[in-house]
């Protein structure tokens, strides 16, 4: 049969008709919902792009908004900070002249600061520019109390109390300010108060009108919104107030653009992105807030939707009209045709139809030609399987990544690429453009490198960073290369991880820094070592000179008399003469206690006791020990009592000789005119209560330059302070160590030629419950003067053991004893105490600690042995006065103790405590 009477054959059938009628409908119909679908496929993928091109605007906007903001105000908090850090500023003790001009040179730098100042710990501005607000107490203002505490960033608020002294914005609208603070931190890491600063908020606002000028002429406004909600930045009539804005919450919260009614009655397409001000992920966030209306931003989807619509429905007519006029010829063969080629398309085994002479000549070829491209596609199918399997196996054993790309987009990866991406499906990265490997910072630098790819077939290696699907930044080395194939050039990027030999070389480029920074600090360290121990040798140096001369002087005074009294005796003058030689002992003592206790503060052993005492007793016993040198010189003595509670807890020697110390300083460098004392309440830097006391004089004063280093041992004003007035120069040290033990501080203030005043506090301690030492208490070192008679009356015939080694000791310890009426038996060591105790019972025994053969420790424990000793006194005799041999000696048994050299007085008041028990 012909192609002609075929087609006459079935245009006569009513079946093919209908079938014909029924694929043109249904290929119009089709086509018509194909387009209409494609229609709202494209508008709702142009909507979401729309939306999120929006937000990313918007958080892109924000974070360069936030970035901005936040490098200014570090600019501006650095400046303060270099301003608290100022040595006249972190002192406290500087010029108010010269730290306003700093904080005026400050604000004339950075117009946008309106306003500096500095507070003190109190909250008082001591200072501030243009002198506003000096001498105020602002304590209650966020940015000191948070100051205190940190660098401190506020949020715009009035001017407040500087309203009537700063203009108002262009617009007539009261200006903003946002404060900032630094805390001032002192040599000792304490903070003492706050340099704070006002910026002009307007700066802010001008910043940001700039840099969304442009979108101001696409409708599109935008509002910074404070943490508390206020907006900062925006229409004039919204600044202060919160935006009442059904739906933006939701926006704030899920970050996306957004159609929503606002209160003007329009629909804005609407966007937030949050903004970070500061650094710190703790600060408060800030939002941005965008919006356009949403006719005018949508309009561009709603015209495509028109132009794509319009075409798809012309496209649909055509196509119906073209498939009623070819339907009706190929329906029946072509349904068989498309029924092999579908089979054969799910990969089923086909049987072809023999040949039909009567069918059509492009039928039979159609079908020839499916049988042939069938054999020919299963035996390149099964090629391709194994060429695809090889191909597949050695890429995956590469381990540097593997991407291959045509035409900016991905073809094919491998699992290196997978994994270095952190990735499980490869479906993720088939088909998105090269670029979207990259970091965003280096995606221009990338497109101009595969640029290079279009007409060169290999680029020198060169390092990036790959984004991860978590966001990472990963250094990588790329090696690039383009193959050109007949579809076009093929991009070959293999990339390797180099984020560990950067970390190494990071790490030994840090080491080696930190190698030479350890050498130069090891260095410096030394150098200030060798500086220290050079001025501390020639400090002892000075001060054993000194200390020759201290020791020599009353040393040649007792020789000389001794001699004096021993050639020549003269009742007349010998009592001067022994008057001069006490003198001279006492000196010599007083430098022997100085430099013990030296030796006690530095190795840690000086203890404090704690006990309630007179404070005015103290005070007084203080003045009345050097009256007699004051008014020997005509000095006028002053005392100004301002304390209310006069029993205070401490440790009453210490105080007295710390306080004894700086009077007897006063009156040794004063030589006319008076010397004060003040005793006053006042609070440590805690807020602790405590007592002060203040040495003011009339005398030379002290350079500032030998102020600081009066304190240190062994030291003096000068060498000439040492040959002029004499003297240790100990005093001050041992005062400084003793204060600072009792928890408080000791400091100076002077001016040549205009005296000196020394003062220092001790805490006022809660006060314990024991008895309150007074001027006969122990504690205070009281001694009865009547001890002698008491002895002579109640204790004549007392027996005494007395245990002594050396000679002469023995002889003043029998004489002084036998003075007072006891019966003295006296042996040279230890063994022969513990004899004479065994033969014979004594009311008291005297012991010296340090002997041959036995020492006392030793003698005092075999004669506790005896039962008819367990409680008769034992005295220890010793030289020693550290701590921890008075503690050996009471651990042995022993009663109490007795310093040598021997002071009759102290010796009959022990005597008489003892035997009275």
């Amino acid at each position: 049969m012909s192609t002609d009477q075929t087609t006459n054959t079935f245009s006569k059938h009513p079946v093919h008709r209908s079938m014909r009628a029924r694929s043109a409908v249904i290929i119009g119909l089709t086509g018509l919902v194909f387009a209409v679908g494609l229609t709202l496929f494209v508008e709702i993928d142009q909507r979401a792009q729309l939306t999120r091109t929006i937000s990313d605007n918007s958080r892109r906007e924000a974070q360069f908004l936030g970035h901005s903001i936040s490098m200014s105000l570090k600019e501006r908090v650095l400046q303060i900070r270099q301003v608290a850090a100022m040595p006249e500023v972190s002192s406290g003790l500087g010029d108010p002249g010269k730290m306003r001009l700093a904080l005026e040179q400050v604000r004339n730098y950075h117009n946008e600061l309106t306003w500096l100042g500095i507070v003190n710990r109190k909250g008082q501005v001591e200072v501030a520019t243009g002198a506003w607000l000096e001498g105020q107490t602002i304590t209650s203002r966020p940015w000191f109390t948070e100051g205190l505490k940190g660098v401190w960033v506020g949020q715009p608020r009035p001017a407040g109390e500087l309203a009537d002294k700063v203009p108002r914005d262009p617009d007539g609208s009261p200006p903003l300010f946002m404060d900032l603070a630094v805390p001032i931190i002192d040599y000792e890491g304490r903070t003492i108060g706050v340099v704070t600063a006002m910026l002009d908020w307007s700066t802010v606002r001008e910043q940001h009108r700039a840099m969304t000028s442009q979108q101001g002429e696409m409708g599109v406004n935008s509002f910074l919104i404070s943490p508390t909600g206020e907006v900062t930045i925006g229409e004039p009539e919204q600044i202060g107030k919160h935006l009442d804005v059904p739906g933006l919450p939701a926006v704030m919260a899920n970050g996306k653009a957004e159609v929503i009614d606002w209160p003007d009655g329009k629909a804005y397409l609407t966007a937030a992105a949050p903004i970070r001000l500061m650094d710190d992920p703790n600060a408060p966030a800030w939002t941005l807030v965008r919006r356009q209306e949403a006719s005018q931003a949508l309009a561009p989807v709603a015209r495509a939707r028109d132009r794509v619509l319009g075409a798809a429905l012309l496209m649909s007519l055509l196509f119906m009209a073209v498939s009623w006029l070819i339907a009706g010829r190929i329906a029946n063969p072509l349904r068989e045709l498309a029924r092999t080629a579908q089979r054969l398309r799910a990969g089923e085994q086909v049987d072809f139809p023999p040949d039909r002479d009567e069918a059509p000549t492009e039928l039979r070829t159609l079908t020839n030609a499916l049988r042939e491209m069938e054999s020919s596609r299963q035996a390149q199918l099964n090629q391709l399987q194994s060429s695809t399997t090889r191909f597949r196996t050695l890429i995956d054993t590469i381990p540097e990544s593997l991407v291959v790309a045509q035409d900016g987009q991905i073809q094919l990866i491998n699992r290196a690429c997978l994994a270095m991406h952190q990735i499980d499906q490869p479906d993720r990265l088939l088909g998105q453009p090269v670029l979207s490997l990259f970091t965003a910072a280096e995606q221009i630098r990338m497109t101009q490198q595969l640029g290079q790819l279009g007409h060169q077939d290999h680029l020198p290696t060169f390092e990036t960073e790959l984004q991860t699907a978590q966001g990472t930044a990963l250094p990588v080395k790329v090696n690039a290369w383009a193959i050109q194939t007949a579809a076009g050039r093929v991009q070959h990027l293999l990339i390797e991880d180099i984020s560990e030999r950067q970390r190494l070389q990071s790490e030994r480029e840090r080491y080696q820094q930190d190698l030479e920074e350890q050498i130069r600090e090891r260095t410096l360290e030394l150098q200030q070592a060798r500086d220290k121990a050079e001025s501390a040798n020639r400090a002892k140096s000075a001060f054993l000179a000194n200390m020759s001369h201290e020791i020599r002087t009353p040393m040649n005074a007792i020789i000389g008399m001794t001699y004096l009294l021993r050639e020549r005796p003269n009742p007349a003058e010998d009592t001067k003469r022994l008057t001069l030689i006490a003198e001279a002992s006492e000196h010599l003592m007083r430098l022997l206690n100085d430099v013990l206790d030296l030796s006690k503060i530095e190795s840690g052993k000086m203890t404090m006791e704690t006990i309630d005492f007179s404070l005015a007793a103290t005070v007084s016993r203080c003045m009345e020990l050097i009256r007699d040198k004051a008014q020997g010189k005509g000095l006028k003595l002053i005392v100004d009592r301002r304390y209310a509670d006069d029993t205070i807890a401490g440790d009453p020697t210490r105080l007295s000789q710390a306080l004894l110390n700086l009077l007897s300083n006063a009156v040794k460098f004063t030589s006319q005119g008076s010397v004060t004392l003040r005793v006053m309440h006042t609070q440590l830097d805690a807020g602790e209560p405590a007592i002060r006391f203040e040495v003011e004089d009339t005398g030379m004063g002290i350079a500032p330059d030998q102020l600081q280093r009066i304190f240190e041992p062994f030291e003096q004003a000068d060498n000439s302070t040492t040959r002029r007035y004499g003297g240790s120069g100990l005093g001050l040290t041992i005062t400084r160590s003793l204060v600072e033990q009792m928890g408080g501080r000791l400091g100076a203030t002077s001016e040549p030629g205009q005296g000196s005043l020394f003062w220092f506090t001790v805490p006022a301690q809660d006060r314990p419950s024991v008895h309150v030492a007074t001027s006969e208490s122990p504690s205070n070192n009281g001694v009865r003067s009547d001890a002698d008679v008491i002895l002579k009356q109640y204790h004549q015939d007392s027996r005494v053991l007395l245990v002594e080694d050396n000679q002469v000791n023995r002889l003043l310890a029998q004489e002084l004893l036998s003075m007072v009426g006891l019966r003295v038996d006296a042996v040279v060591n230890g063994a022969e105490a513990v004899a004479h105790a065994a033969q014979h019972q004594y009311d008291i025994v005297l012991m010296d600690v340090h002997m041959p053969e036995m020492d006392g420790l030793e003698a005092t424990r075999r004669i506790r042995q005896n039962t008819l000793y367990a409680s008769v006194p034992i005295v220890a005799m010793t030289a020693s006065v550290m701590a921890d041999e008075q503690d050996a000696c009471l651990t042995a048994g022993m009663n109490a103790l007795i310093e040598k050299p021997l002071d009759a007085r102290k010796l009959y008041d022990t005597l008489l405590r003892l035997l009275r028990r």
